[in-house]
């Protein structure tokens, strides 16, 4: 799996996959708060795929939350790309 610098623009190229369906999440109140439920790292893919196998292909949305809730450190697999993304940010604006 190649490393990319930015991978903001991804979407762009998953819109041009035929029949996809996608949609938007409602706000949950109850959701933990430290979740990073993206597909842009080899991390998030490992625990997507973690999700997917323990609560199935079609879980709705409260499923996972209580998979999240339940195993308070599952988070931990990919949550590091986040804080590796806010250093780049704030290293970013300290070189403009």
């Amino acid at each position: 799996m190649p490393q990319y610098a930015d991978t903001e623009m991804y979407w762009y190229s998953v819109e041009k996959i035929p029949n996809i369906k996608t949609f938007i999440l409602k706000n949950n109140a109850s959701a933990p708060h430290k979740l990073r439920l993206t597909l842009d790292y080899q991390e998030d893919y490992w625990l997507l795929e973690s999700v997917r196998k323990i609560v199935g292909n079609y879980a709705p949305r409260g499923e996972v939350d209580k998979l999240f809730i339940n195993n308070p450190d599952l988070y931990k697999i990919n949550w590091f790309r986040n804080e590796e993304w806010k250093q780049k940010q704030l290293a970013s604006k300290i070189n403009e």
